[in-house]
């Protein structure tokens, strides 16, 4: 019995000698990851402070210039490549070059890491931008207006005075639906300030509406022989579309219209010599532009 206290006194002591150990080494452990991250840590002076919190918050932030000045370029690139046809199909293209100087500057500023000024300039380019959209959504919702006048009148004829031959009527009434629909967040978003998305939405309402004629025009003229569609100035599918509207159809489209114009004449162009071709006529047997509307 002697010796197995014995052997419980020495084995106690091993493990009193290996507790000790085990304790040292954590101890070690801790005082080397406190210090390490203490190291670690950026000092006030390596990290930029905003004087000025951003929008909903509060109290002096700390930030990472860099990660938000690119978030801020991102989004302004993806709202100049969409912006571009307003300014320019509504003759504003010295104000979308102005912008465009100011985006540049900031990206050269981000490319010389100053990335708190450059913050700054993409912030300011992007208020610009707002500001600028503001103005145009003025003249999207009359845009709006005016068609939605128009084309409700119209498809409320088709439904007194409408054929069996007509689309159904419910479609034309969904389309005006969808296209309230996104009336109405385009008002939301105003109402919140984001005056480029809402022009965004106000966009996607119109081109909801300028379905309504093309379709009913299409509808219409749906039997049309080659040589009748010819005539009447049928040649591309956006010929369906009334004069007066393919305009803000190409804006809804986020094309500027002169250019997107000009490529439609050569693609009437070059399908009238086709059907010519094939139908033996000669360009002078067949008249030149748009006659057929729909009527309202």
């Amino acid at each position: 019995m002697t010796q197995r206290f014995f052997v419980d006194k020495i084995t106690m002591k091993v493990f009193l000698k290996n507790l000790t150990l085990v304790q040292f080494f954590i101890s070690f452990h801790f005082l080397f990851v406190l210090v390490f991250a203490q190291e670690k840590t950026p000092s006030t002076k390596e990290v930029e402070k905003e004087s000025k919190p951003l929008k909903l918050e509060s109290g002096t932030v700390v930030l990472d210039p860099q990660l938000v000045a690119n978030n801020i370029k991102q989004t302004n690139i993806r709202h100049l490549k969409k912006l571009k046809s307003s300014f320019y199909n509504f003759g504003e293209e010295q104000k979308y070059n102005e912008l465009m100087k100011s985006f540049v500057e900031a990206s050269i500023t981000l490319g010389e890491k100053n990335y708190l000024e450059a913050r700054k300039k993409f912030e300011q380019n992007q208020s610009e931008m707002n500001e600028h959209s503001k103005n145009f959504l003025t003249k999207y919702k009359e845009v709006f207006t005016k068609y939605y006048s128009d084309y409700s009148y119209m498809v409320i004829d088709m439904k007194i005075n409408g054929t069996a031959n007509d689309l159904s009527n419910s479609s034309y009434e969904k389309m005006l639906a969808t296209a309230n629909e996104h009336k109405r967040n385009a008002e939301d978003l105003e109402t919140r300030g984001n005056y480029v998305e809402a022009i965004y939405s106000l966009k996607n309402g119109i081109n909801q509406l300028i379905k309504i004629p093309y379709l009913i025009n299409k509808t219409k003229n749906k039997n049309l022989k080659i040589n009748e569609r010819i005539a009447k100035g049928f040649l591309i599918e956006e010929d369906f579309i009334p004069k007066e509207a393919i305009k803000d159809y190409d804006d809804c489209l986020y094309l500027i219209h002169t250019e997107r114009e000009k490529e439609r004449e050569k693609e009437r162009e070059n399908l009238k010599k086709s059907l010519q071709s094939k139908l033996g006529l000669e360009s002078s047997e067949t008249p030149k532009g748009k006659e057929a509307e729909p009527s309202k």
